[in-house]
């Protein structure tokens, strides 16, 4: 994940958690410590998390750049924003920020 200029951290921060749970689950493990397994297991469990998590916010940011409503898929490439900028699903009452389309 990269982080363009004047992005906040905060959404790299569960993977660098995860991934130090992992690393200190195998060495308290391999160490003999009984606390090592669950440290695996929460570091896996939070990156599994996390993964589709931004997998999700990924299609949905696809659907909206293609003027699709991402609650119910509706066609929003007819309709015309609304005064504060946001598009309204007929179908479903959802409401989003689409990009401006170009017409050629």
């Amino acid at each position: 994940m990269h982080r363009a200029p004047g992005q906040p951290w905060e959404p790299l921060k569960a993977p660098a958690w995860a991934s130090a749970a992992i690393v200190l689950g195998t060495v308290f493990f391999t160490a003999g410590f009984f606390v090592g397994p669950y440290l695996f297991a929460v570091g896996v469990i939070t990156l599994l998390t996390f993964s589709i998590y931004m997998n999700g916010r990924h299609y949905r940011q696809q659907l909206v750049h293609n003027h699709r409503c991402p609650c119910c898929l509706y066609d929003l490439k007819a309709l015309r924003p609304e005064p504060d900028g946001c598009t309204t699903c007929p179908e479903c009452a959802a409401a989003w920020h689409l990009p401006r389309r170009t017409h050629a």
